[in-house]
């Protein structure tokens, strides 16, 4: 297991600066954010620039294990939509372009939705992520789904049906063992349950139980 550090802790960075500062303290990889309202938008690098932040990667030593493109994939607006799904294809073509060695990152997301959307969505949003994980096997990219708190994945279960329902080796388990915490699920349970189907884990702190818990 490699241990690596997630630009979503610091948002306003330069990815120069992350870049080595997260290797300098020691750290195996980096995951590296597109998502616009807390970093740059990767995505919309030209290729010299890409190919310069690869550089670095290599230079400095560190992986590349994933992308966090999280987007609404229920978005119901066409041109949201879009727009999110432009956002996760492009995440794709990043990881092949910023891959280090022969390790292809896996693209992050959350799923979007609430959970009792499950039973009447879960077709829709299967659909839909179908779409993006087509897009990502073309490119032997993995789609890395992250069960999220709030969210009409929000569940073990309901992750595993999911995977079941896509069918696809390209179709992983962006495992944050966070959000299930914080809702009193056994750790003993979601790891069994999750660990052999997740393709990169977030770990953070947290602390109580919902409604009275935080990050």
């Amino acid at each position: 297991m490699k241990i690596g550090y997630s630009t979503w802790g610091m948002p306003t960075v330069p990815v120069d600066t992350a870049i080595s500062h997260i290797a300098d303290l020691g750290f195996d990889g980096i995951e590296l954010t597109i998502i616009p309202r807390f970093t740059t938008e990767l995505s919309t690098l030209d290729a010299a620039e890409r190919k310069r932040i690869a550089t670095l990667l290599k230079q400095h030593n560190v992986a590349l294990p994933a992308i966090a493109a999280h987007s609404n994939l229920l978005e119901t607006d066409a041109d949201a939509h879009a727009k999110n799904m432009w956002r996760l294809k492009g995440g794709v073509d990043l990881a092949v372009e910023l891959a280090q060695g022969g390790e292809l990152p896996a693209v992050n997301t959350t799923p979007g939705g609430k959970p009792d959307q499950w039973e009447t969505k879960k077709d829709f949003l299967a659909e839909r992520v179908g779409e993006l994980v087509e897009y990502g096997a073309s490119r032997g990219v993995t789609i890395a789904m992250e069960p999220h708190i709030g969210a009409i994945v929000d569940t073990p279960d309901k992750v595993l049906e999911l995977l079941e329902i896509v069918n696809s080796p390209y179709l992983k388990v962006n495992f944050d063992i966070s959000h299930f915490d914080i809702v009193g699920m056994p750790t003993e349970e979601t790891v069994s349950a999750l660990a052999a189907v997740s393709a990169h884990t977030h770990v953070k702190d947290q602390r109580g139980i919902t409604p009275i818990s935080n990050f």
